[in-house]
């Protein structure tokens, strides 16, 4: 499948090496009726999105490229010498490219969403990248050999960016647990997927700990007995238990109110447990994250300062 590509890539740049060439080129177009206005581009071999940008033009030029070659006896004389050339693009290496074009599409759509501020928002960076890299691995158990082979050489590329959890930016994954959408099940689920057993594990403990230290910081809650209390219990623990002329249902109601209270600290929820333990919301395509925070704001608190 590489060698197809670079026969095509060879075919492209043959074609834009000279004005004259490229008007014998267009000229072909013109007798194969092809009415596209792209033009050809040449693509950098070490980058897979620029491959997808000069196959996904060059594919809907194969007759001309064929009839090039009927055309110009130099094209074929060229592309059939030298250590690298094998001769011109066959059916087969066309075939290839279509069947690869969707595999570097995916390569080509995530750069884009991800360089491009007018296309991402942040929450969706994790998905974008280790999105890419589950879509390799499954590759990687491809039983065609080309795509297999293609995929380890991906694989072997992403791994050094992505495979090592001490180098990753934990806000890929913060800003995914705010989403609500996701929060922290979906997180974790990712990184069970991405990572083997022990440096999920790992992973997700420290995507924890930074979650409830941002959490920590942006919250004013201090513990206190109960923020509103009921009338009847401030009444209730209002009474002086210890004295001794107390009435047994006065002094038992006092007892127990003050226990309910102590209770009410010790399983006190943060706006971070509400949040997280809240449903999520429906997964779809028309959400607005940041207007869900901005009505939801209250609820949340702090959170929705670090959202």
């Amino acid at each position: 499948m590489e060698d197809s590509i670079f026969q095509i890539h060879l075919a492209v740049r043959y074609v834009r090496s000279s004005p004259a060439r490229l008007q014998k080129f267009k000229e072909c177009v013109t007798k194969e009726k092809i009415e596209s206005k792209a033009q050809l581009v040449l693509d950098v071999e070490t980058r897979w999105n620029s491959t997808y940008l000069m196959l996904e033009v060059t594919i809907k030029f194969q007759k001309a490229f064929e009839l090039l070659e009927i055309e110009d006896s130099k094209y074929s004389d060229e592309l059939s010498s030298g250590e690298r050339f094998r001769g011109l693009p066959t059916c087969i290496d066309w075939e290839y490219a279509r069947y690869f074009l969707p595999f570097l599409k995916v390569f080509y759509d995530t750069t884009l969403r991800v360089s491009g501020s007018l296309y991402v928002t942040s929450n969706a960076y994790m998905q974008d990248i280790f999105g890419i890299g589950l879509k390799i691995s499954k590759w990687c158990r491809s039983v065609d050999p080309g795509l297999h082979i293609m995929a380890l050489r991906m694989k072997g590329k992403y791994d050094k960016y992505w495979s090592n959890i001490d180098n990753i930016n934990l806000m890929l994954f913060i800003v995914e647990v705010l989403d609500p959408r996701h929060k922290l099940e979906y997180v974790n689920w990712v990184i069970n997927e991405s990572f083997d057993m022990v440096l999920a594990d790992r992973l997700k403990a420290k995507v924890k700990e930074v979650l409830v230290a941002l959490f920590k910081q942006y919250s004013s809650f201090k513990v206190v007995l109960s923020a509103q209390p009921s009338e009847q219990t401030r009444v209730a623990m209002e009474i002086d238990v210890d004295d001794v002329d107390l009435d047994n249902e006065e002094f038992m109601k006092a007892m127990y109110q003050e226990k309910q209270a102590r209770k009410k600290v010790v399983n006190h929820k943060t706006e971070l447990d509400k949040y997280l333990t809240d449903d999520c919301e429906d997964d779809n395509k028309s959400f607005n994250i940041l207007q869900w925070w901005k009505l939801n704001s209250t609820k949340y608190g702090a959170l929705s300062m670090i959202a």
